[in-house]
C-alpha cells in the first residue's frame, strides 16, 4: 500500500485521471473533488452538486469530470476552476459512462440498457440512445476513439462506432454471465 487516508465519508465512485497523477472522488452526498494520487491530499477545491452522485468520468486532461447523478441528471464540472459548467436532465437514469480519448464525447449506458453518445461540451446527445439487443451494463472507448465496446448482462459484447453510436457488431459468449470490458493499448484487443 502506497498511502492510506480517509478522504470522504460515503464514496460513490473514484477514478484516476489519465495521467495517473490525481484521483477524482465523488461522494454520494453530491460533493466532488480531486486528491493527489501519491499523497491522497486534496488537489482541487470541493464542488457541491445538487443531486447525489452515482458515478464519475474524468476527462483525459483531468481538468473536468462528468458526473452521473442518481436519477436522471448529469453534470459537467470544471475541477480546476471548482465550478459546475452545466447540469442536464437526460430523461432517464445513467448507470455507466466512458470518455473518448480526446475528451469530446462520452458513451453513456442508460438504466434501460440503451447506449448513447453525448457531446461533452454541451451535454446534448450526439445520437439518441439505442438498444444493442442485450442489456448493456458497461462501455469502454478504444485508445483511438474510433470505437467503443459494451458488455451486456446476458454475456453479449457489442462494438459501436465511437462517433456516430452505430452498432457495428455483436458477439455472444457461450456463458450468460456479465463481464467487465476494457481495450488494451493496441486498440484492437
Amino acid at each position: 500500500m502506497l498511502a492510506e487516508l480517509s478522504v470522504a465519508a460515503d464514496i460513490a465512485d473514484v477514478v484516476y485521471t489519465a495521467d495517473g497523477e490525481n484521483i477524482v472522488v465523488g461522494e454520494r452526498s453530491g460533493t466532488l473533488f480531486q486528491v493527489d494520487a501519491d499523497t491522497l491530499e486534496p488537489s482541487s477545491a470541493q464542488v457541491r452538486l445538487h443531486h447525489p452522485i452515482a458515478g464519475v468520468v474524468a476527462s483525459p486532461d483531468g481538468r473536468s469530470a462528468l458526473v452521473l447523478h442518481e436519477g436522471e441528471w448529469i453534470a459537467a464540472v470544471d475541477l480546476a476552476g471548482g465550478s459546475v459548467l452545466y447540469t442536464r436532465n437526460l430523461g432517464f437514469g445513467a448507470k455507466h459512462a466512458d470518455s473518448s480519448p480526446d475528451g469530446r464525447l462520452v458513451a453513456v449506458v442508460c438504466e434501460s440498457g440503451e447506449v448513447g453518445v453525448l457531446d461533452i461540451e454541451s451535454g446534448r446527445w450526439l445520437r439518441a440512445p439505442v438498444l444493442s439487443g442485450d442489456n448493456v451494463a458497461e462501455v469502454a472507448y478504444a485508445p483511438d476513439g474510433a470505437t467503443f465496446v459494451g458488455t451486456g448482462l446476458g454475456g453479449t459484447v457489442s462494438l459501436w462506432d465511437g462517433r456516430t453510436n452505430t452498432l457495428l457488431a455483436t458477439a455472444r459468449r457461450s456463458q450468460t454471465t456479465w463481464a467487465a470490458v476494457e481495450f488494451l493499448p493496441d486498440g484492437h484487443t
